[in-house]
């Protein structure tokens, strides 16, 4: 998703827009993190978020395949042809992958479970052996090892010991169902269904992240610099500090498929900026191999460090 015109502003980073009346909008981007993303990213269809944990400030917002709108930016034939192209092309280059698509989230959303779990009392802690679900080395895992070994079978079944609604309630805590969610873009809604189906953009993931990352709160996400929403409470500090070790020590997660059976890897992330600032990485693209989305966040944290 390039946005043209930008430039640096600041040794910490940030970019400046220069719109065509010859205003600037300051924006949140750090282009150390952007190009980052986009070169672990490469020819894969994907995308990748980096958002600041504590203020919200999007850091990263990259989808792939990506296009240089100054090749249809004129009236000459050959701008109407490149239009063309684009939106002919298969790969959909302008589909905003990061913003405005939401797909099956895979294993990722088993961390919306687990704090669920938390929160609703199911379980005292994140090391407590579960009691259903999960074969093998998955059999009575607690949810730290669950989630660090993938083992999809137990949060399933402790998605079926919560109920859909408890479930539902703590994703929408964390911004699922959101259908009012600027950036100052429209993004799509991620959601969470009443027979518990659910979809999530790679920002919706970030947040849930950054949530954990910040004590629970969960701040509004923002690509211009200025002050916005209030942040809100997602989870309890209790179970935001339990499942933040948890998830730093997940590097698989269960892949997903698109509608059309298409394979989807996720990553989701943390990086302290070298600022001390806390970082939440989101990655997902449409790839075979688990851990591909892992490389574009393991970029990113590099490049924030």
């Amino acid at each position: 998703m390039p946005l043209p015109g930008l430039r640096a502003v600041g040794p910490g980073g940030g970019v400046r827009l220069r719109l065509s009346r010859g205003s600037d909008v300051v924006t949140t981007i750090e282009p150390a993190a952007r190009k980052a993303a986009f070169t672990a990213l490469g020819d894969d269809e994907g995308a990748a978020v980096a958002l600041d944990a504590s203020t919200g400030d999007l850091l990263a917002v990259v989808s792939t395949p990506s296009y240089d709108p100054a090749g249809f930016s004129g009236r000459l034939p050959a701008d109407a042809e490149a239009w063309r192209g684009l939106n002919q092309d298969s790969r959909r280059p302008l589909r905003d992958r990061a913003l405005r698509d939401a797909t099956a989230p895979g294993g990722t959303l088993d961390v919306v479970i687990a704090a669920a779990a938390l929160e609703h009392g199911l379980y005292r802690s994140a090391d407590e052996p579960t009691r259903t679900g999960g074969s093998g080395d998955c059999a009575g895992a607690s949810i730290r090892t669950a989630l660090a070994n993938a083992c999809g079978d137990v949060f399933a079944a402790m998605a079926d010991a919560l109920g859909t609604g408890k479930v539902r309630e703590t994703a929408r805590a964390f911004g699922f169902d959101d259908r009012e969610l600027f950036v100052p873009l429209r993004t799509a809604s991620s959601t969470y269904g009443p027979d518990g189906t659910s979809t999530a953009t790679p920002l919706q993931m970030a947040r849930v992240a950054a949530a954990l990352a910040d004590g629970g709160r969960l701040a509004p996400p923002r690509l211009v610099a200025q002050v916005e929403k209030p942040a809100v409470r997602a989870v309890s500090e209790r179970t935001a500090a339990a499942l933040l070790t948890a998830v730093r020590a997940a590097d698989m997660w269960v892949p997903a498929e698109d509608e059309d059976g298409t394979p989807l890897s996720w990553s989701l992330a943390y990086a302290r900026a070298d600022d001390g600032r806390r970082v939440a990485l989101a990655a997902r693209i449409t790839h075979a191999d688990p851990a591909a989305a892992a490389r574009v966040t393991r970029r990113m944290a590099v490049a924030l460090t």
